[in-house]
């Protein structure tokens, strides 16, 4: 079962034909008390499909749209997955499943759309770190949060020194039998060394971090597209430290690392040296993000009356929003107007998703605002592109 990421939550809030079906489960830790969880789930599919048959849908079609969570309890590698809550997207030809860490209140929605608020303190507030665990005989690449690190596979990264220099050792054999088949045998290289050696200047050392640093930047640069950026904390010895600053070109190296030879240390035992170091700098950012926001005076914004047309219209940069409860009210597209009330009635909106889903949807950020610590107590703030 996947961990849910910023790219899930893009996906999720793309308008699509309906109805879809959200739910979330906080579940228990795998034993006794885990049976409840099955039975649980089950109920809140029971309570989707009697929903949908009260819009209208004949109660055969709504029970096979929601048969992928009937089912889920059944997929015992899945189910054993489950994290400490799942939160279920079902909708006409969509079905997905996440799971995530800390607190998550029990809750169903029926819409023509998918309902992502309750995951956005999940996702906003900005656990996520890499670690590199380099040495000269290993390199693993662990991507964690605020309880965990896991290993990530990297196809093409090098598995030590050696493998390199015999990688290294392969090209040059087979660029000497080319040259001697194409006559060219014998020739000096050119001033910079095509067609022969690497340069002398170049330590075994370089060309494997070098290789490693070539791998890694990539892999990191496409996450970084998907999901946003994150930070990466080294773990490897004073000597190799400076050298991966010299050849990675990453822009969210800290400047602190774990020194010492990483290869004999596992997942937790490293999770538990590099959270100390990467949670204050992961505070930075937020703060950095919000102090951006009070200094930004005529580029700034607050109150849903004002948040959601910029939303809608794609001006966000920056969405501080308290994501805790529903603010609702509803939205006239035609004079760009809000209504907020006390008590839904007929025809609201949740006017936190609505801004929440639309700043993402613009491609823009979403961070948890703590209630009452907005501006003169607005549950909405936001940084303008323009």
């Amino acid at each position: 079962m996947e961990r849910i990421r910023r790219r899930n939550l893009d996906e999720l809030v793309v308008p699509q034909p309906g109805p879809c079906v959200s739910i979330y489960l906080p579940m228990h830790p795998v034993g006794r008390d885990s049976m409840q969880d099955a039975i649980r789930l089950r109920k809140l599919t029971d309570d989707a499909v009697e929903q949908l048959v009260k819009l209208g849908q004949p109660r055969n079609e709504a029970n096979d749209l929601l048969a992928p969570a009937r089912q889920l309890p059944s997929n015992e590698l899945a189910w054993q997955a489950r994290g400490q809550w799942i939160a279920i997207f079902i909708g006409p030809g969509v079905a997905h499943t996440y799971q995530g860490p800390g607190p998550m209140n029990e809750a169903l929605f029926v819409d023509d759309q998918f309902h992502v608020r309750p995951l956005l303190p999940h996702i906003t507030q900005r656990d996520r770190f890499y670690l590199l665990a380099l040495s000269q005989n290993a390199v693993r690449l662990l991507e964690g949060d605020s309880a965990h690190l896991r290993e990530l596979e990297l196809r093409d990264l090098p598995h030590g020194v050696s493998e390199v220099l015999n990688t290294e050792g392969a090209n040059r054999r087979y660029e000497s039998e080319a040259a001697v088949h194409s006559g060219q045998a014998g020739k000096k290289p050119d001033a910079k060394g095509q067609g022969g050696a690497p340069s002398e200047a170049r330590s075994e050392l370089d060309m494997y971090v070098r290789r490693v640093a070539a791998v890694v930047d990539r892999h990191l640069a496409d996450v970084r597209a998907a999901d946003g950026p994150a930070p990466l904390i080294l773990a490897t010895t004073a000597a190799m430290a400076p050298l991966w600053r010299t050849f990675s070109r990453y822009p969210h190296l800290l400047n602190d690392f774990i020194a010492g030879n990483p290869d004999y240390q596992k997942a937790p035992e490293l999770h538990a040296k590099a959270w100390p170091l990467v949670q204050p700098a992961l505070e930075r950012e937020r703060e950095q993000l919000h102090q951006r926001l009070e200094n930004a005076h005529g580029a700034m914004m607050t109150g849903l009356k004002h948040v959601i047309p910029a939303a809608i219209q794609g001006r966000i940069d920056t969405l501080f929003i308290d994501c805790t409860r529903p603010r609702w009210g509803r939205y006239d597209a035609e004079h760009l107007a809000v209504e907020v009330h006390d008590e839904p009635v007929p025809g609201d909106a949740d006017l936190v998703e609505l801004a929440a889903a639309e700043t993402l949807r613009h491609r823009g950020n979403v961070f948890a605002l703590a209630p009452n610590t907005g501006v003169r107590g607005e549950t909405a703030e936001a940084l303008l592109r323009y």
